[in-house]
Order: C-alpha cells, then structure tokens, then sequence
C-alpha cells in the first residue's frame, strides 16, 4: 500500500501529498534512496514514488510526471560521480546524443537539465515495463518465430546506435526486456544504455564489441547454450536455423573478420529471410580473410513482409 516517506502514513494513492503535509505517496518498499529524493518534487514536476537502480555512477527512480499523470524512469547522475568534469561532460554528452535516436526498442530521452540543488543532471525517459529476457526463455513459451523477432529487433536497435556512432559496452540479457505493445507481445526494449557508458571501464569500448556481445547473445537465445558461445553443434531438429547460426558465428569471429557494425548484421539478417527481395550473397561460418559486407541502400520494411514482422507500437499495456 502507498506510503509517506516522512512519516509512514498509509494513502491509497501514490503521488498525493500526505495528510502530514511533508512529502509526496510513494510505493510502499520503495527502496533505498541514496540521495534522498522519494516523495519531493524534482524540478517542479516530477515525484520519484521507488527507487529502480542504484550504481556508483547513477541513480534510476519511477517517476510521476503530476501535469498528465504518467510515470517515467528518471535517471540522475550521482552527484559524487559528476564532481568530475570528466564524468560529468560523459555523462552531458551521453544522454543529448542518445536524445536524438528516436527507434522504437530503444527508451526514449524526454528531457534532460541541471538539478542545481544536487549538483548534478538529470533525464526522463519512457516508464520501465515488461519482463527481463532471460525470464521470458526460461518460461518455454517462445517459439523459433518469437525467438527470430526478439532478434530482429535487438538487431534494429543497435543498428540505430551504431549508425549515430554509439556503442552499447557489455549489453546482455539482463538489459532486454519483453512486454506487450498493441498485438505485439514479444516486443522488445532494450535499458541500461545511459549506465553502460558511464562506467569509466567503458570509454574504450567500440561498435567492434557491440557486434561480438550481439552475436553473442543472439546464439544463446537461439541455441540455449550458456556463454561464452565458441561453436554451436544444432541437433537434427534444428538444422534449418544452421544459414542464422552462421551469421552470428561470424559476428562473434576475430575483429577483422566480423560485420563492421549491427547495421550490416541486420542487413544480413534480413536477406536470410528475404524482407527486402535483395539480392544477397551467403555469409559462411568465420574463415580467415572473409571481406568485409559492404553497405547497402535497402527498402523500407512492410510489415506484411514476414509473419512476425512487428508492427510500431500504438500503446504498451
């Protein structure tokens, strides 16, 4: 049951301003708060109601945004992180870039600023919903169709990060999500973005390693094998997933040998199953000296191209 922060006065609605008068409803085991910001108003509008994640170098909440009554995940940079210009010029530069990819998997940035009481910065950005990947696996429900689609969409955005030049350092499972947007139920969101480049062992980090943990991540949905993932045997069954197999398997092969980011693994990916009717050579299982895929200008996507095709989400419940 919702909770006043200050003085533990059970409400029936999260956000209202307790009978005490001294601080916003927030969810009840709403979690540690580093920075003390539960159950205020942050820069006039947003109430954080829980806290979501806690990591040296930022703090993520549940907001509600008051004038229209929706909640949002507030990020801020932890204000002993950002004493650093460094870190904080990381952190400026990170969330403005990221605010001008609009893909559909990927969160989108609704408002970045200063909180100068804090010393630091902040973004909104789309609530956190659905359920994490590996959740999802090990409920059994998803079939080769879902499995491909969850792949496709990983694939698309990367894609979107790696065609404005940012790198994702060490995404896995546990920065997919799964939920339900429109028919969609299987739709992917990928979180943790913003954290992932922050983390100062991440500077070096390249869209060359993005290929490999992709390529990574998409054998073992498909395979189930645990990773690292260094060769892929299919049993008889499964043999028709051997043309996928091998595109991946070259994703994860040595630097000079793999696609030179997720746009051309998506461009792969889709001539293996002929969504756009283009031409497309084979690309057999890592060997030395394999070319480089050259980039290609592709048509739109339909979504009655393939079965599993999603459509842009109307809503997420």
């Amino acid at each position: 049951m919702p909770v006043c922060p200050k003085c533990s006065r059970k409400s029936s609605q999260i956000g209202e301003m307790c009978a005490c008068g001294s601080g916003y409803v927030v969810r009840d085991g709403g979690g540690d708060d580093p920075i003390g910001i539960l159950g205020t108003l942050v820069m006039g509008k947003y109430i954080p109601v829980a806290v979501l994640r806690v990591e040296r170098e930022l703090i993520e909440y549940e907001v509600l945004q008051r004038s229209v009554d929706r909640f949002l995940t507030l990020g801020i940079a932890a204000p002993e992180y950002m004493k650093n210009p460094e870190n904080a010029e990381t952190f400026r530069r990170v969330v403005e870039r990221c605010a001008l990819i609009k893909q559909q998997n990927i969160p989108t940035i609704l408002d970045v600023f200063s909180i100068p009481e804090l010393q630091t910065m902040g973004a909104t950005s789309d609530a956190r919903k659905g359920e994490p990947l590996s959740s999802v696996l090990a409920s059994g429900i998803c079939d080769f169709v879902a499995l491909m689609h969850i792949a496709h969409q990983i694939l698309q955005a990367f894609s979107a990060l790696h065609r404005n030049g940012l790198p994702f350092p060490g995404c896995g499972m546990q920065n997919v999500f799964i939920l339900s947007s429109g028919g969609n139920s299987a739709f992917v969101k990928l979180r943790g973005f913003v954290q992932a480049n922050l983390n100062p062992s991440a500077r070096n980090a390249t869209i060359l390693d993005d290929v490999f943990q992709v390529g990574q991540l998409v054998l073992s949905i498909m395979t189930g094998q645990p990773l690292p993932i260094t060769s892929v045997e299919l049993p008889k069954e499964k043999a028709f997933l051997l043309p996928i197999v091998q595109l991946f398997m070259r994703a994860c092969a040595p630097e000079d040998q793999r696609y030179p980011s997720c746009t051309e693994l998506l461009y792969a990916f889709e001539a293996a199953f002929d969504l756009n009717s283009r031409p497309s050579e084979p690309y057999p299982v890592a060997e030395p000296k394999l070319p480089k895929t050259p980039s290609r200008q592709r048509a739109p996507l339909t979504p009655d191209q393939i079965a599993w095709m999603h459509r842009p989400p109307q809503r997420e419940n």
